[in-house]
């Protein structure tokens, strides 16, 4: 099947999916789930409008049947938040398979600044539910934030080198992020020449995550190397002529995480 008959039977999909004849992000929405597919990434979090669980899997149930899927990619509902995993990406390349593997930065409201957490007993709780979850044989699982802490659990599963933790005692505490420099780092792809006629661009952003510029010097080398070793992968062949790095600066007055 030509990459022409791929978009046109993934726009009928999503405008199926969304009821609605025109689809906003369509193309984004496609490669953001191709990539998974292939374990390029290993999560998506869902942030193109409100689509629930039952109706991500029936899309992606449709896509399979198409055969416009290679794996068969699982759902996750964490509160008011859907995720499509490759959960066979979560155990082997993306694998994180103890927490001392893990680069945490704490960014708990009651510090003066971000710091670099080498103390990982805190996210035990957080870790073991990352296991359940790719672990888990069930599509769909619905689960609590109070038992774990949803910024590191995302970053876990989006395959992000270093993730954020925060003291969970104060819920309103938020954390210290607020007009500290952040390096912020995005993996791009620069699509195929056949493929980029069809979806009208010519890069797309795969990965986007920020670290303190305070605690950089922690770990610039290790996300050169875990860039390296995406690329190694060769897993982003199949849409793009390459991949970069890009890095910029940022200070912003609020951060959500």
């Amino acid at each position: 099947m030509s990459w022409q008959q791929d978009i046109f039977q993934w726009k009928d999909l999503l405008q199926a999916t969304f009821k609605r004849k025109h689809v906003k992000k369509w193309q984004e929405m496609i490669l953001d789930i191709l990539v998974v597919d292939s374990g390029f990434k290993p999560g998506l979090l869902w942030d193109y409008g409100k689509l629930d669980s039952e109706s991500l899997e029936h899309l992606l149930k449709r896509a399979k049947e198409r055969f416009l899927l290679k794996n068969t990619l699982s759902v996750v509902a964490i509160e008011m938040d859907v995720m499509i995993l490759n959960l066979d990406s979560l155990r082997g390349h993306h694998s994180v398979s103890c927490l001392d593997n893990m680069k945490v930065v704490d960014v708990s409201f009651e510090l003066q600044q971000p710091e670099s957490m080498n103390d990982k007993s805190r996210l035990q709780t957080t870790y073991q539910e990352y296991k359940q979850i790719i672990y888990d044989k069930k599509n769909r699982t619905c689960l609590q934030t109070n038992i774990f802490n949803p910024s590191s659990l995302f970053g876990l599963l989006l395959g992000y080198p270093v993730i954020y933790w925060y003291s969970m005692e104060d819920e309103a505490s938020g954390n210290c992020l607020s007009l500290q420099p952040l390096t912020t780092y995005r993996v791009v792809g620069c699509c195929h020449d056949n493929l980029g006629e069809h979806i009208k661009q010519t890069f797309h952003i795969v990965y986007s995550f920020s670290v303190p510029v305070c605690v950089l010097g922690c770990y610039a080398q290790y996300i050169s190397k875990w860039f390296q070793e995406l690329v190694d992968t060769g897993r982003w062949s199949q849409w793009f002529d390459g991949v970069t790095l890009e890095e910029d600066t940022v200070t912003l007055p609020c951060v959500c995480l």
